[in-house]
């Protein structure tokens, strides 16, 4: 088993005896797996599986996503979008925030809604360290958070920033994200509701965009008609930290096919790496950082710092 697991996570043959007499030691096959996936080698190291998905996304040229559509598509994604946040949102709005069966509505309680709000300090962690990497501080004034949903993100942005404005599409996470913030004690916050694409525009300008786990459930047309009028109201010197999944492996959008379809539970869509590139680009916007991502628990998710010149 040990030279087994040397040669199917390692691929390779072990460095000498002792090495491998070391890991006979362990008392079973679940310690012997443990002890090899947690080594510093094996973190390094793509396994098999990912290795073949990665070399698909690489070479795939053949994908159609249609990111440019006529006005009334547009609307017509918009008003299926909002059809369904408004139900999840008054059916299961902590579960469609973050997909865990302990955050259904059948199976909540006082203690699985503080771990789903405590949560959301680990996501402000991520921002935290893309900031340590690039040397940035953030700026100290207005946040706008994309999608706050029921707030879970939404008071930890507020710890951070002088005022936090949460926009949301569902009036039910809204709803339950005001009360969270009052009950808080949080006094520098407040929400907007998404009604309409063409809302976005008249947004007050702010320093900071914060969006992650949002623009995914969105078709890839309302996904770059966003980011446009999102990047629009970045003040300069401004900064971005957004997720989008660019690169899906087999995802495709046809317009006609997606109007014509039936809505699931949760919709996932992928915005063209490219294209994202595009609206930073337009919005005189500089990358600092793009990292593949594990939030939406799918390959090809990434998730970009940019900074407003």
């Amino acid at each position: 088993m040990v030279r087994a697991c040397y040669r199917a996570l390692f691929r390779r043959e072990r460095e000498n005896e002792r090495a491998a007499r070391q890991k006979t030691r362990l008392t079973n096959l679940e310690a012997l797996l443990t002890d090899f996936m947690s080594s510093p080698e094996n973190q390094t190291i793509i396994p098999g599986p990912i290795r073949t998905i990665i070399d698909t996304i690489y070479d795939d040229v053949n994908r159609r996503i249609d990111y440019n559509v006529r006005s009334e598509q547009l609307a017509a994604c918009f008003a299926r979008i909002r059809r369904e946040w408004t139900t999840l949102g008054e059916q299961e709005p902590y579960w469609s925030v973050s997909t865990n069966d302990a955050f259904k509505r059948k199976n909540l309680n006082a203690k699985a809604v503080d771990d789903f709000f405590a949560s959301g300090r680990a996501t402000v962690s991520h921002l935290k360290s893309v900031l340590a990497r690039s040397g940035r501080e953030l700026p100290k004034g207005h946040c706008l958070e994309f999608g706050c949903g029921t707030g879970r993100v939404t008071e930890h942005l507020a710890e951070l920033f002088e005022l936090v404005t949460g926009v949301d599409i569902s009036l039910g996470n809204l709803k339950l994200a005001g009360e969270h913030m009052r009950n808080a004690g949080l006094a520098n916050v407040s929400f907007k509701l998404f009604g309409s694409p063409e809302q976005l525009a008249s947004l007050p300008a702010y320093d900071f965009l914060f969006s992650t786990i949002v623009l995914q459930h969105n078709p890839p047309s309302l996904q770059n008609v966003i980011l446009n009028k999102l990047f629009a109201r970045l003040r300069s010197g401004g900064g971005a930290f957004v997720l989008i999944p660019t690169n899906t492996p087999g995802y495709n959008f046809k317009i006609d096919d997606y109007l014509r379809g039936t809505s699931p539970s949760l919709e996932m869509h992928d915005l063209p790496m490219q294209v994202v590139f595009a609206r930073l680009d337009q919005h005189n916007m500089v990358l600092i950082e793009v990292l593949a991502d594990n939030w939406t628990g799918m390959v090809g998710s990434h998730t970009f710092f940019a900074i407003k010149k």
